[in-house]
């Protein structure tokens, strides 16, 4: 009985994701409003069939000048989607399989997260997860796959830190590891909600087990998250400064122009545009109704058991078996409640008091958190659904309800003739449209007028292109030979940025910085070569050491020793008797 219930909740599972996934097996794709992402994969692909790793510097962008992209951009789903790419898929269908990778992860983890509390609110938890309309908005408007899979993570990390009681190593292991991918993947997703995840993580420990041993692994288990992702999050945060990222906060990008009204969060007012001041955005940031009222549900059955509780003994005697799924419910209310404040209005005060918040841009990056708990609401509101029978029939109508009512909300608005138009895996189309489109990280002392160069004329001598014998041309490293004489100007055509270091016969030299943010030498002697290399700055060396003996920590700590205690006893008790046989 429980391998058919088993057999039909994977065979509905399957057909749920597929229909999530079917618009991506058009042929075409269709147009978002961040339309870079085949580009940068191509510029990642590019960068680590050459070596170049981790990545961190991307060629074609910055006009052919390049710019320090992956540094500073959540490099995770691009490595990810690098590997389809290097067996042969073409970039935009890696990019495809990327997202149906994140459908699979958000669907799967909010199932596991709930399971413990049965197969019907598993299933309807993960169900509205998937079908949530700001994924919707994420994945077919806004084009934010970054965050549509850092989305994706969030019931993962719940779900391991929920495991650390029962299977300590493998609940570290879990959260360790997705918690430092949530960064790497896209770190705004990842301030906004680590602080929430590891209290509810905290909070279920300790409802399950009353003691602090869980909650210290569970701290540790986010420490070496933070010590994997350290050789991007420091670097990034330390290094910021020295691009025109600070752009980003200002402008259309303020975060005091795209504050919510209550309304708009049940308001289907569903569109294809953009952010804007007051309630008339031509973007939803609805919840579903049926979302809504599944959480309002769960919220009513709170009060409902407090109330009974407190007629029955006049007060609310807490037990930690019996309550535990109601108290996690009201602790995941009360986040979902802090979360939807964080997009209105009323909070303008506590964002101009965090200087860091404005780094968000748009406070309704919050409604990533907020849809998160608010299907795990909806599926625990199922659990309170009694007899057996009827929790069951309720939770198959509220699937299919959930498919009728927002699957339609799950497409583009249209499908492009050719996405070559938008989707550039044409280096040169990178080079000279593309990088119009994707600025945030250009080098502070980059002049952007420059003309776009050619990467044969990355260096040129006397200002103009020369006949050269190219023996290195990648993306971070350079070196030519050619015959050159004494008061020969050499510019290197690149973003000057740290880390770049600069050749002349295998010397390094220091060039001085043009007003246009590149480095040039007048030669005071012949010279045969001349060349470029882009490495570590200290911060990045010492960041990366910490990440490579977190990483080797990890490994020793998931892999198994090569033998066992009990195998290494039977190893000594064989050599044992061939000694007295002998």
């Amino acid at each position: 009985m429980r391998s058919l219930k088993n057999l039909t909740v994977l065979q509905a599972a399957f057909l749920l994701i597929i229909l999530a996934c079917w618009p991506l097996f058009h042929p075409e794709f269709f147009r978002v409003h961040d339309y870079t992402h085949v580009a940068r994969l191509v510029e990642m692909v590019d960068a680590l069939q050459v070596g170049h790793f981790p990545v961190h510097w991307s060629a074609n962008f910055g006009y052919g000048y390049g710019m320090p992209l992956f540094l500073f951009y959540g490099p995770l789903p691009y490595y990810l989607a690098s590997i389809p790419a290097l067996i042969g898929f073409s970039a935009l269908n890696s990019i495809k399989l990327l997202i149906v990778f994140t459908h699979f992860t958000a669907w799967t983890g909010m199932y596991f997260l709930l399971k413990k509390w049965g197969r019907t609110p598993a299933f309807v938890g993960a169900s509205a997860f998937l079908f949530a309309p700001y994924r919707a908005v994420d994945l077919y408007v806004r084009g934010a796959f970054n965050e549509l899979l850092a989305m994706s993570f969030l019931p993962w990390i719940l779900y391991f830190s929920w495991q650390v009681v029962k299977k300590p190593k493998r609940g570290w292991l879990g959260v360790s590891l997705l918690s430092a991918g949530l960064v790497l993947t896209h770190n705004l997703t990842a301030l906004i909600s680590l602080p929430i995840l590891f209290c509810l993580g905290a909070v279920g420990l300790w409802l399950t087990n009353h003691s602090w041993r869980p909650i210290l692994i569970l701290i540790s288990s986010f420490v070496m998250g933070a010590a994997l992702s350290l050789f991007y999050a420091l670097p990034a945060l330390v290094e910021k400064d020295l691009t025109i990222i600070e752009s980003i906060t200002s402008g259309y990008f303020d975060f005091k122009l795209h504050f919510l009204y209550i309304r708009q969060f049940w308001q289907e007012n569903w569109g294809y545009g953009g952010s804007s001041f007051g309630p008339h955005d031509d973007i939803s940031f609805h919840f579903g109704w049926l979302t809504l009222g599944l959480t309002i549900l769960a919220g009513w059955q709170i009060i409902k058991k407090i109330s009974l509780s407190w007629h029955e003994k006049n007060t609310w005697q807490f037990d930690r078996t019996k309550n535990k799924l109601l108290l996690l419910t009201l602790i995941s209310g009360g986040f979902l409640g802090i979360s939807l404040y964080m997009s209105i209005f009323k909070s303008q005060w506590l964002w101009e008091m965090i200087p860091l918040l404005a780094y968000i841009q748009f406070p309704w990056r919050f409604l990533a958190v907020a849809n998160f708990l608010a299907a795990m609401l909806a599926g625990w509101s199922i659990w309170f659904i009694r007899p057996r029978l009827r929790r069951w029939l309720l939770a198959w109508l509220v699937v299919i309800l959930l498919v009728l009512t927002q699957m339609r909300w799950h497409q583009p608005e249209k499908y492009l003739d050719n996405h070559q138009t938008f989707y550039y895996e044409d280096r040169q189309l990178i080079r000279e449209k593309m990088s119009d489109i994707l600025l945030d990280y250009l080098p502070l002392t980059f002049d952007r007028n420059l003309p776009p160069v050619e990467p044969e004329n990355r260096i040129v001598l006397d200002g103009q292109s020369t006949k050269v014998d190219w023996q290195i041309n990648e993306p971070h490293r350079l070196l030519f030979k050619t015959t050159g004489t004494k008061n020969t100007k050499i510019i290197w055509n690149i973003a000057d940025f740290p880390g770049w270091k600069y050749y002349i016969d295998y010397q390094e030299v220091q060039p001085q910085l043009l007003g246009d943010g590149r480095r040039y030498l007048v030669t005071e002697k012949d010279f045969e070569s001349v060349g470029a290399i882009f490495t570590a700055t200290p911060i990045r060396q010492q960041t990366q050491v910490v990440s490579l003996l977190a990483g080797l920590i990890w490994l020793a700590v998931a892999l198994p020793p090569f033998f066992s205690l009990a195998d290494f006893k039977l190893i000594k008790f064989n050599q044992k008797k061939r000694t007295k046989e002998k």
